[in-house]
């Protein structure tokens, strides 16, 4: 399960990343609240049979058409009236996922079902109603209306912005800012009625794809933070996993001191792109290992938010990418990367990591970053 630097969800510096040290407990200045040590015990899972849906026998060797419905879609130029494409779906559980530049809005039983907009940066979320959709297009945040398909772009923001993230109450939302010179990122939080970002996070390294726990209290987030080069002084560019407590968000200076870093998979892994269980209890998220030809592998592992009970959920010769938990927590959608091909699908498992089902399969396009 190898994966090129620079392909989606690994990368070098800015877009991959990777873990080192353990530091638990709050950095220095912080509040008293602390986590525990993680295990670094991680069990390995039994491989599973991956198998492509019945329901679409004919699927990858077809190209995809967008409904008669909805027309092509740009988000400042098109604004157009339609009905709810959700109610052109057969069923109530839907994902949405980028391909060549589009959001698709699908089900297992439609998985290219309804084209929603063109995006230029393939990370979307949904809001917590189902109603909006949150992403980023040419470094500017837009929300898209579910009901209506009506496009908005959140002014006043710079531009540089990505990997939106909505709160639990929908009212704001948590995004990843990249700096001129694309080397840093730092995260922000915005009202989506005011539009007055507050940055939370001011360390001069990567904090990205951050994500809003259930109960509001906490945002995942990745970061390079502890993977110093103690020799150079330098970053090595891989990440590992942190919690930043929302009670700083009142004082927004004091938030540095309220992060806690929450994995530590050693100086050749790394953690990424965390998604919280519906509980609010555990964290998913890509790990990796390094590998001796200097890509990695990228399986998918769950902690605990107190760091305890690490595990691997997936090990096969796949890159497993960007995991996300199904609202009834029964399932993980998440990007399979073929080695052989180096094209993307997006698969559905049981949480244990068996079942593995491809819902697309096009090996001429990629589909990537799927959410509930």
């Amino acid at each position: 399960m190898t994966t090129n630097k620079g392909r989606f969800g690994v990368k070098v510096h800015l877009s991959h990343t990777i873990f080192v040290i353990i530091v638990l407990g709050l950095l220095s200045g912080c509040s008293n609240r602390t986590l525990a040590t993680p295990s670094m015990t991680i069990a390995s899972p039994v491989v599973p049979t991956i198998t492509s849906l019945s329901i679409t026998p004919t699927f990858a060797t077809n190209t995809p058409q967008a409904p008669a419905t909805t027309p092509p879609l740009h988000p400042l130029e098109t604004q157009p009236t339609v009905s709810d494409p959700r109610s052109e779906l057969q069923s109530g559980i839907y994902l949405v996922f980028w391909m060549d530049g589009l959001l698709y809005l699908s089900s297992l039983e439609q998985p290219l079902g309804v084209r929603l907009a063109s995006v230029d940066y393939p990370f979307a979320r949904s809001s917590p109603d189902g109603g909006r959709l949150a992403f980023s297009s040419k470094g500017e945040l837009m929300l898209y209306e579910m009901a209506s398909g009506k496009v908005t772009k959140l002014s006043g923001l710079q531009k540089g912005n990505s990997q939106p993230s909505w709160s639990p109450d929908g009212k704001s939302l948590v995004y990843t800012h990249n700096d001129e010179e694309l080397v840093d990122s730092s995260l922000y939080v915005v009202n989506v009625k005011d539009n007055n970002p507050i940055r939370i996070t001011s360390w001069p390294t990567i904090e990205r794809a951050p994500a809003w726990s259930p109960d509001g209290k906490w945002i995942a987030f990745a970061s390079d933070h502890a993977k110093i080069n103690r020799t150079d002084g330098t970053y090595l560019g891989v990440t590992e996993i942190y919690l930043l407590d929302t009670g700083c968000l009142a004082e927004p200076t004091s938030c540095v001191n309220e992060i806690t870093q929450i994995t530590d998979m050693g100086t050749d892994g790394d953690s990424d792109g965390p998604s919280w269980s519906s509980d609010g209890k555990q964290l998913l998220f890509m790990c990796g290992s390094l590998l001796s030809d200097g890509n990695y592998q990228k399986d998918i592992c769950s902690i605990r938010v107190d760091g305890s009970e690490l595990k691997k959920i997936t090990n096969t010769p796949e890159n497993e990418l960007w995991p996300m938990w199904s609202p009834d927590g029964k399932y993980i959608a998440f990007t399979r990367e073929d080695p052989e091909t180096r094209t993307m699908d997006i698969a559905v498992m049981q949480t244990t990591g068996q079942s593995i089902t491809l819902v697309t399969h096009t090996p001429e396009s990629d589909e990537i970053f799927a959410f509930w």
